[in-house]
Parts: C-alpha cells; sequence; structure tokens
C-alpha cells in the first residue's frame, strides 16, 4: 500500500499538500493560542496590580 502511493507521483504530491496544509493550520492554531497565552498572562498581571494598587 505504501510502495503504491510512493510509486504513484500524483498520490505523494497531494499526501504532501495535504501535510503541509496541515503543518501550516497547526502552526496558525499554535501562534494562535500562543498569543492568547500571552494575553492571559498580561491580563492577570494587570489585574494584580490594579488590585494591589486599590
Amino acid at each position: 500500500m505504501l510502495i503504491m502511493i510512493l510509486f504513484n507521483d500524483k498520490m505523494y504530491l497531494k499526501v504532501i499538500i495535504i501535510i503541509k496544509k496541515g503543518w501550516c493550520i497547526s502552526m496558525v492554531y499554535a501562534l494562535v493560542a500562543g498569543t492568547v497565552a500571552v494575553y492571559a498572562v498580561i491580563a492577570k498581571y494587570v489585574l494584580n496590580g490594579v488590585g494591589t494598587a486599590k
């Protein structure tokens, strides 16, 4: 089965494209998750700062 896919160039290219698309999507999700986490930490510090300032 794998040998057939490897020798069939069109299938192989499709698989590579799918992997690349999946990688791009996962990268976008990772960036979004990272950004959200950073904002959450900043918001936490700001709220704590406001709480202690009062």
